[in-house]
């Protein structure tokens, strides 16, 4: 997670940081929009994550994976986000 807020903040021109946010203040926010099972299951699988229950199938390449999430912030993110600005 460190390796992605790097490239989003160079990205967007502005240092991000990540907090993660423990299971149990995750609920209390999920009257935001969100479908509740919808944050069940979102709950659930983060948790998995988080405990290690639930794993990557195949072991992550981490310059591979850099380079795809630079290619998506840079074609995808930044120019949603800059368009969602102006509007």
């Amino acid at each position: 997670m460190a390796e992605a807020t790097k490239i989003v903040g160079a990205a967007i021109g502005s240092p991000i940081f990540h907090t993660g946010v423990a299971d149990d203040r995750f609920e209390p926010h999920d009257t935001t929009g969100h479908v509740f099972e919808c944050c069940d299951v979102l709950l659930e699988m983060t948790h998995a994550l988080n405990t290690g229950y639930m794993k990557a199938l195949e072991p992550l390449s981490t310059e591979h994976d850099s380079n795809v999430l630079r290619t998506f912030v840079a074609d995808t993110f930044v120019l949603s986000l800059s368009t969602n600005q102006g509007a």
